[in-house]
């Protein structure tokens, strides 16, 4: 039985070359909010298949599922098809995030919430999302866990690790230190059932190839690995 990975923010640059490379070792459950993946999904019509290796008895696909999940609801609602779907959920990586630049911190006493929001979106709710699965899927079964190598990895940035002079992206910085710092909160509770959860803080990728297939393959190497409590900053 192979194991399931459930993914967040799965349309983006990195979700959809994650998806493609995670696909040839994990069953794929692929969460997008408001732009569908490139590759098909069930709501349409079937879905296309990743590229086969030779080894594969049958096709690799991924199955998406729209979801807000801001909404305690839509939380709910993607575990629930997940389960419905493959009855487990080993690994959840979170890849959603606001990663705009709103202002300077001198701004935010005449600013809109948008500070509050990207707090919520890169750092509350991926701690929702890990809690609501421990709570269904792996809160009663630490041995299972622990042989299933089961985890959490949350995509941070190296924005949280350094101060950059150049203005404008003090909240979503400081958002990605929360992340960080729940994180190994996280790792802390989750320990007792045997349940792993680590971050990794890229610098900026989308653009560079080399730096997102580098990325890629931190996420794969957690993923496959041991270590927990751990935030992993890139060199690359």
């Amino acid at each position: 039985m192979r194991a399931v990975c459930l993914v967040t923010g799965a349309s983006g640059t990195l979700g959809l070359r994650l998806c493609t490379s995670l696909s040839c070792d994990y069953d794929l459950v692929a969460v997008y909010n408001s732009h569908p993946p490139t590759f098909s999904y069930q709501d349409l019509h079937f879905l296309r298949s990743f590229p086969r290796r030779e080894s594969d008895d049958k096709p690799i696909t991924a199955y998406c599922v729209q979801a807000d999940l801001r909404r305690r609801d839509d939380i709910r609602r993607v575990i629930e098809l997940t389960m419905a779907r493959h009855g487990h959920i080993d690994h959840l990586v979170n890849l959603m995030a606001d990663t705009r630049f709103y202002g300077n911190v001198l701004s935010l006493w005449r600013a809109e919430d948008y500070a509050d929001r990207q707090f919520d979106l890169n750092a509350i709710i991926p701690m929702k999302l890990a809690a609501a699965v421990h709570e269904v899927c792996w809160r009663d079964s630490p041995g299972e866990n622990l042989a299933k190598r089961r985890s959490v990895t949350n995509v941070s940035s190296m924005s949280a690790m350094v101060i950059d002079k150049s203005m404008g992206q003090a909240v979503y910085a400081a958002s990605k230190a929360a992340l960080n710092i729940l994180t190994m909160h996280l790792a802390l509770e989750l320990e007792p059932y045997s349940v792993r959860a680590n971050a990794i803080c890229p610098f900026r990728f989308v653009q560079n190839e080399q730096r997102t297939s580098a990325v890629i393959s931190e996420i794969q190497e957690l993923l496959a690995g041991t270590c927990s409590g751990e935030i992993r900053t890139s060199s690359f």
